[in-house]
């Protein structure tokens, strides 16, 4: 993770985290505090960081091949750079964190994908699948408030692959929070929205997909396939 002057481009501060495994981050996002989120997996056992109330998971992959079975990683940094939280979220099957968005009250929204065994927590919102719904993923939908503590995370996914691409994409405005991935399945959970774009099928091979969800309950308005006949993938980087 490194810090560069925004003027100059000058490289102010720099530094490895992670472990003797596979550690990787694949998105950094920044509050209106200028705190830093750093979001990807890891596969051993990190210098992980309690804060408070905050969430906190020590590695839950198979001990014995954590190099297959990562779990995903969010770790906060404040505007001085100083390790705030981390911890792993994630089962025994291989999980990993893609992207964040945070709200006006601190609040933070991560897309991420996983295999079985994710912990599932419904304090604040509408679980979509509360079940695991088969492939080699599904997409994680999870909600972390202003103290790190998790609220809310729910599987997406159905009979096929189901994931954001690397980046992946979540979005905050007019009251709602919207994730968009890519999906293989035949089976995604879509809902209409009335004057609201739907496709309800799959095209074939590799759609994207978009979920929309009321920001204050986390209930789920809409959800989509956005796609054609391609095996390629459609979308799912940024929106």
């Amino acid at each position: 993770m490194c810090r560069f002057n925004a003027a100059s481009g000058a490289l102010e501060w720099g530094t490895y985290y992670g472990g003797i495994g596979d550690d990787r981050a694949y998105s950094v996002v920044c509050d209106a505090d200028g705190a830093q989120y750093v979001l990807g997996f890891g596969s051993d056992e990190l210098d992980l960081q309690g804060w408070g109330t905050a969430y906190f998971q020590s590695f839950a992959g198979v001990e014995s091949d954590p190099f297959a079975t990562p779990d995903a990683l969010i770790a906060r940094f404040d505007n001085a750079q100083t390790l705030i939280w981390s911890t792993y979220v994630g089962g025994a099957s291989g999980d990993g964190f893609r992207a964040a968005a945070w709200d006006e009250n601190g609040n933070v929204f991560v897309l991420g994908s996983a295999g079985s065994l994710f912990p599932q927590v419904n304090t604040c919102g509408s679980l979509v699948n509360t079940q695991y719904g088969g492939g080699a993923s599904d997409c994680v939908l999870l909600k972390f408030d202003s103290t790190g503590d998790l609220c809310w995370s729910t599987y997406a996914g159905g009979i096929g692959n189901d994931a954001p691409s690397v980046e992946g994409g979540v979005a905050v405005g007019n009251e709602r929070v919207y994730f968009g991935a890519n999906s293989s399945s035949t089976n995604f959970p879509t809902l209409e929205l009335q004057g609201g774009y739907y496709q309800e099928d799959n095209a074939g091979g590799l759609d994207g997909v978009l979920m929309g969800f009321d920001l204050s309950t986390l209930s789920l308005i809409w959800s989509t396939y956005v796609g054609g006949h391609g095996a390629g993938s459609d979308f799912g980087n940024r929106y």
